[in-house]
């Protein structure tokens, strides 16, 4: 039923003059005309107790009706929370972040002193915690929980948005009962809210952050998935932690690390091969190690020197391990080793460049007695019925196999 608005004459009720809870200016002109007033003002002879009746009478009236506050005076124009948090775009879920449990441990995580370090599931179960794993950069660790902005507050399409709880002071719950009212504020207090840290940006990431599980992930840890599009948890390659028990970290050096994972190579297995040094190759039988250009020569099959020299015995054309070559007479050469061979029990292969057309015959040995740790002396003999030492045609060869 609407209100009335009464107007007393000598303490009398005069008139009830109908009222909807909005004053027209046609209404009030009714008003004055109703009780004689015309444009003028007037003034009426109204006693206390009945000024007293009037306004309990128009209170208990109105208070029964529903008058939203606008933002103007501090209100949001709306009735119930839902429409309240829709007027001031911060709908739970699409404007503003949820509440989360994930999100609440994460916010727990301290940046200082904790470089290179990346967030698991603790072993507990119950919240993220921070973790050293051997080999991961600051990037990469940053990257694993998605870019955040001001260290709480993300943005959508560049836009900040409020989450509810950035309210606090200014939402109110009656006891018992859903409906929520918002007293006024300020956007300064709204912008404080936010630079303060109180609140948190609805972000893609986060989101999917939340939806991640504590229970049943103990010591595993947050990635991005294959498909690029969320995060999970998952135990990496090599099972579980990265602990000196799995052989990756907690370990005194890399050379030990190392030797904690590496096995050995073999005809059927990729692995760590070592290196064969000299005496090895000199022995001959190992079949474990890796031969080296600068040790293949100690092993016995390989030739310690060889020398292709000219026929004057003066010029080495080709050589290995050769200091030089001499003219030392007619068909002799002696030839100086480079780096000298370990004794003089070694065997000497000799050959020569001979041109038939001479009509003479060569043989070719080395000099009785004329091998030396440093040198060596080789000779050419025409033995065609006068044996006599005689140079070759052209060039001379050698080698020598032993140990040096």
């Amino acid at each position: 039923m609407a209100s009335k608005f009464l107007y007393l004459a000598d303490g009398v009720e005069v008139e009830a003059y109908p009222f909807d809870g909005t004053v027209t200016e046609a209404s009030a002109a009714d008003f004055r005309t109703a009780v004689g007033a015309g444009t003028s003002s007037v003034t009426l002879p109204i006693a206390e107790a009945d000024v007293t009746n009037l306004v309990a009478d128009l209170a208990s009236k109105v208070s029964s009706s529903v008058l939203p506050l606008g933002l103007a005076s501090g209100g949001t124009g709306s009735v119930n929370a839902e429409d309240a948090r829709a007027v001031l775009g911060l709908i739970i879920g699409t404007n503003v972040q949820a509440w989360d449990t994930q999100l609440d441990s994460l916010a727990g995580l301290a940046y200082a002193g904790n470089a290179l370090e990346v967030v698991r599931v603790n072993a507990g179960e119950t919240a993220f915690e921070l973790a050293t794993v051997s080999g991961y950069t600051t990037e990469e660790a940053q990257d694993a929980v998605g870019a955040m902005v001001d260290g709480s507050l993300t943005y959508v399409d560049g836009t900040p948005l409020l989450q509810r709880s950035a309210l606090t002071g200014h939402v109110t719950a009656a006891a018992g009962s859903n409906t929520t009212a918002l007293g006024s504020f300020t956007m300064a207090e709204l912008n404080t809210a936010v630079s303060d840290g109180n609140v948190q940006y609805t972000d893609a990431q986060l989101t999917s952050l939340a939806a991640l599980a504590f229970a049943g992930n103990a010591n595993k840890y947050v990635r991005v998935n294959a498909g690029e599009t969320d995060f999970e948890v998952v135990t990496l390659a090599g099972g579980g932690d990265m602990l000196a028990a799995n052989n990756l970290s907690d370990v005194a050096s890399a050379a030990t690390a190392f030797t904690n994972i590496k096995q050995a190579a073999s005809d059927t297995a990729t692995g760590v091969i070592e290196i064969a040094i000299q005496s090895e190759m000199e022995t001959g039988t190992d079949t474990t190690r890796a031969v080296t250009p600068g040790r293949q020569h100690f092993h016995p099959s390989a030739a310690k020197v060889w020398c292709a020299s000219t026929q004057s015995s003066t010029t080495v054309q080709k050589g290995y391990n050769v200091a030089s070559v001499a003219d030392t007479g007619a068909g002799i050469s002696t030839i100086t080793i480079a780096t000298d061979m370990s004794d003089a029990l070694y065997a000497v292969v000799v050959n020569a460049e001979h041109n038939s057309a001479s009509g003479t015959t060569q043989t070719y040995n080395v000099d009785n007695g004329g091998r030396a740790v440093g040198t060596y002396v080789i000779q050419s003999w025409q033995v065609d019925g006068t044996e006599a030492l005689t140079d070759p045609s052209a060039s001379w060869f050698s080698a020598v196999f032993g140990d040096i």
